[in-house]
């Protein structure tokens, strides 16, 4: 899993790394300055990419990525596995 971050609204996006597929994404609002995962009795720090607002949304919401409205929103992890 991948988990991309907007540096200005809050919007949260997990994906598939192999496949592409957003498995997850939720908008909090704020900025996100970090993504942890509960593990137990503890919280262990996940790694993330931040994006800008415009180019995260562009690169998830593009309608020229969707297939149909029922379809799963898939994108080009090509851009991040360049990073």
């Amino acid at each position: 899993m991948a988990h991309l971050v907007s540096s200005g609204d809050g919007l949260v996006v997990t994906v598939d790394r192999e496949s592409g597929d957003v498995l997850w994404s939720q908008n909090y609002g704020s900025p996100v300055v970090g993504v942890y995962l509960y593990s137990g009795d503890s919280l262990r720090h996940a790694p993330q990419l931040s994006l800008a607002m415009e180019t995260l949304r562009f690169l998830t919401f593009s309608t020229n990525n969707l297939a149909d409205s029922h379809s799963t929103l898939k994108w080009s992890y090509q851009f991040v596995k360049e990073q």
